[in-house]
């Protein structure tokens, strides 16, 4: 479908992950010293639960995840501007780009236990901040994982090979296009302003189409 096609044009440069590999490569990014390092399994996880934009999670703060509701609002993103370093937007690329969505209950458990064991204070009270309480680079942090992706055995996955593997895993589970992209925040000229706002976009059933492919994966840790 169109906006489907849509979203594959974006950074043509990115390949999708075939998505009976994604368990494959987050057992990887699991077990990969480096990452645990530079403290970056969990965005990984992130992005491959959500099929968000890297500024968009690295935006991320605690009050915009429920967890009982088992939601997460997408409302800010971290931006490199020119003169000014790095930035906490508090806008989105386009009206689509704020949203709220379920996301699988495996993310939940996983953000529950960061929580949890959650040590860095920073002003923003970011979930994934530098471990110095800073908002944290997408370049950087993108520049870091394509050093690792070569580690893990896929040198060609980009963050936004994660996302588009997310659509196709959604589309595979028979979301409509519309669902798709409103759950992935692409803009799409047939939604209005008003429904962008008024629901939480894909439904659940965009989270339970996701934690099949996740959530065997996500509970068995290292």
């Amino acid at each position: 479908m169109q906006e489907i096609a849509d979203i594959e044009r974006t950074r043509k440069g990115a390949i999708a992950i075939p998505v009976d590999e994604v368990a494959e490569l987050l057992k990887r990014v699991r077990a990969d010293h480096r990452l645990q390092e530079l403290d970056q399994v969990a965005v990984i996880e992130f992005l491959a639960a959500t099929g968000c934009r890297l500024g968009e999670a690295l935006g991320v703060s605690w009050d915009a995840i429920d967890f009982s509701e088992r939601k997460v609002t997408f409302r800010t993103n971290v931006v490199r501007a020119h003169g000014q370093g790095i930035l906490l937007q508090h806008r989105m690329k386009t009206e689509a780009g704020a949203r709220t969505i379920s996301v699988p209950s495996s993310l939940i458990a996983m953000l529950e236990l960061l929580r949890a064991t959650f040590k860095i204070h920073n002003e923003h009270d970011l979930v994934f901040p530098t471990f110095r309480g800073n908002i944290r680079d997408p370049r950087n942090t993108s520049r870091d994982w394509r050093d690792a992706r070569n580690r893990l055995g896929y040198p060609t996955v980009t963050t936004h090979s994660v996302r588009k593997t997310v659509a196709t895993a959604l589309d595979i589970a028979g979301l409509s296009a519309r669902d798709i992209a409103e759950y992935l925040g692409q803009a799409n000229p047939s939604i209005t302003p008003d429904v962008y706002r008024s629901r939480t976009a894909g439904g659940t059933r965009a989270a339970d189409a996701l934690g099949k492919v996740l959530d065997r994966d996500f509970n068995v840790r290292g």
